[in-house]
């Protein structure tokens, strides 16, 4: 039998169970027929960034069977599993570190777009990649957006920069801490941020506002996470590059030269203010963790 001559039947995984026990019936039929089950990641079970309801979609290719309508496969199923897989993807990390060391203004999750509206008042507004449903989310003024699963953080500067967060809608205000914080960045459960009411050192608070803990004594400046280890420039030894673990541990320079940084993927780049030794610069890409 050609190709053609397939029907295709597109069911949810929940109706896997029940679609076996009706083709098993057909075992005695004279007719040949396929079935594909679907395949269940145990390892990804609990991954809240996987649409399994979507993506296992089953594709049933039963042959000669009259009560089956006769067509091709719709594609357009495969298309929409994508759309809806990109709408549930959520971020780790609420915001890129250039952007942090911007103000963060703008960020992204999923088919969202979030940034301060500097044209009102910069409230958060988001709107879809394609320009779509632009939607106000917030009265406040706010800087640095970290948006992380089902939640929006920032700092308010007309309440002593301190951290907020808000539901995806704009509902369910909470203040988070009573610091002003700055270059503040979300990883996974935790808010990193440089406190400045206690000399702009680096602080960690869980994202529900518990556990608030001090990570350093240095003066910090421009923060960034990269997996387990914060990068920061100590202005406590003159603008140096120093890392730190995130439980506050394994504190060490590792560039010599006053400076700025930023991160992507596993390379440092920085502005040196004065640069002295150009072993500077493979000390800094020696020292960053290589990802597999």
């Amino acid at each position: 039998m050609s190709y053609e001559e397939h029907s295709f039947w597109v069911i949810s995984p929940s109706a896997a169970d029940n679609t076996v026990m009706d083709t098993e019936l057909m075992q005695n039929s004279p007719s040949q027929h396929d079935v594909i089950m679907p395949q269940i990641n145990n390892a990804n079970m609990n991954d809240k960034n996987m649409d399994d309801e979507c993506m296992d979609t089953v594709l049933l290719d039963v042959q000669n069977q009259p009560e089956a309508p006769k067509k091709t496969l719709d594609r357009t199923v495969s298309i929409f599993g994508s759309l809806l897989r990109r709408e549930m993807v959520y971020n780790h990390t609420g915001n890129q570190s250039g952007n942090i060391l911007n103000g963060g203004l703008v960020c992204t999750q999923g088919s969202w777009l979030y940034f301060s509206n500097a044209g009102s008042d910069f409230n958060i507004y988001k709107v879809k990649f394609d320009g779509s449903d632009l939607q106000k989310v917030n009265n406040d003024e706010s800087w640095f957006l970290n948006v992380c699963g089902n939640w929006i953080y920032y700092t308010d500067p007309n309440n002593n920069d301190n951290i907020f967060r808000i539901d995806l809608e704009g509902n369910g205000k909470t203040q988070l801490n009573n610091d002003r914080s700055w270059d503040m960045t979300v990883s996974g459960d935790w808010i990193y941020y440089i406190n400045e009411s206690d000399g702009y050192k680096l602080y960690k608070i869980k994202t529900d506002g518990t556990e608030k803990t001090k990570l350093n004594n240095d003066f910090t400046h421009s923060l960034f996470i990269k997996d387990d280890w914060i990068y920061y420039s100590n202005k406590s030894d003159g603008g140096k590059i120093y890392r730190i673990n995130t439980m506050g541990k394994g504190r060490t320079r590792i560039v010599s030269d006053e400076a700025a940084i930023s991160m992507f993927t596993v390379i440092i780049f920085f502005t040196a203010i004065k640069v002295t030794d150009l072993s500077c610069i493979k000390q800094a890409l020696t020292a960053v963790p290589k990802t597999s």
